[in-house]
């Protein structure tokens, strides 16, 4: 995480806040309260500080995401399980940095 303290400091390179949100949402899975969270690898990895593999798995739900019918209310079961499996790796690689709230 990259704190803010330039002018040259933008959303995209620092997060706001002390909370991550996540939703099932076409704009991003993961929100602070400015607004949607870039998703993809490098940007979770380099401003984040997440694993790569944690990283890449976000991206990828993130794709998916944006696959998902909107009409659909109801997520799959495929994308109810990779979404369970990011809340634990999430909340624990951004533990004693960020609260993490799972709003699905």
């Amino acid at each position: 995480m990259t704190e803010p303290g330039g002018p040259e400091d933008t959303l995209e390179d620092w997060v706001p806040g002390t909370v991550i949100r996540a939703f099932w949402d076409y704009d991003g899975p993961l929100w602070t309260e400015e607004g949607p969270l870039p998703s993809d690898t490098r940007w979770l990895r380099d401003v984040l500080g997440l694993s790569d593999s944690l990283a890449a798995e976000i991206d990828d739900w993130s794709r998916q995401l944006l696959e998902w019918p909107a009409h659909s209310s109801i997520p799959t079961a495929s994308l109810r399980r990779q979404g369970d499996r990011i809340r634990r790796r999430l909340t624990d690689e951004l533990a004693g940095r960020y609260e993490v709230r799972w709003e699905l």
